[in-house]
């Protein structure tokens, strides 16, 4: 009897501190904000300006919009026409890292063409792509200059449309502020890319520790 009460003990104890430390606070870092100044949260953390994401052509959808978005944590990866050697890469990385995440249900992946490419098109390359969470979608936008310019330019990561960087995708919060940028070429960026969206996916539900005000 005795060594059945021990050996629960031993069992229960580890999920008990488990369970202790998760309904805490959380030792992680919290993300931080890129573009225009726009508020204060309530931790005194400075916020900026939402990006508007622009009405979007979605391969294989004919009624996506904003509500698809609503409260998801988003990530944008922009794209060029034709898709060289590079672009396919980017795809491939993308497929392998991010069928790690789980949580489907909490974000999405955005793939928008920045060139004119028929709808055939944008569908044939969509459904190439080996990934079947189910939010994963490819685009294109009449508007992608302006989103081209919310992403990079307004937030500083790039001085004009022609620097860039085609293997650079955007983390964006369920308010669609820009919360981190990614570079597909390296692997720590990678990982971080996947730690970065399950850390947005948790946030309206932590409270962090107040480490540093800006």
């Amino acid at each position: 009897m005795k060594k059945g009460i021990f050996l629960v003990s031993i069992l229960l104890v580890p999920s008990i501190i488990y369970l202790l430390f998760s309904l805490g606070q959380h030792n992680m870092a919290k993300l931080g904000y890129y573009g225009e100044f726009d508020q204060l949260d309530e931790m005194g953390d400075s916020l900026v300006f939402p990006v508007n994401v622009p009405a979007l052509n979605v391969a294989n959808i004919d009624d996506f919009g904003e509500d698809d978005l609503k409260d998801r944590v988003v990530l944008m990866h922009l794209f060029q026409w034709p898709c060289d050697d590079q672009c396919i890469d980017n795809i491939a990385t993308l497929n392998n890292y991010l069928n790690r995440v789980g949580l489907n249900e909490e974000w999405t992946l955005l793939s928008i063409c920045r060139d004119s490419i028929s709808q055939k098109e944008l569908e044939d390359l969509s459904v190439k792509n080996m990934y079947k969470g189910g939010n994963w979608h490819f685009a294109t936008s009449p508007n992608h200059r302006e989103l081209v310019d919310a992403l990079f330019i307004r937030t500083q990561r790039a001085s004009s449309i022609s620097d860039i960087v085609s293997t650079e995708v955007v983390l964006l919060d369920q308010s669609k502020r820009v919360r981190g940028f990614f570079d597909l070429r390296f692997q720590q960026d990678n990982k971080l890319m996947q730690d970065a969206i399950k850390v947005l996916i948790q946030e309206p539900h932590v409270k962090w520790k107040n480490k540093e005000k800006r």
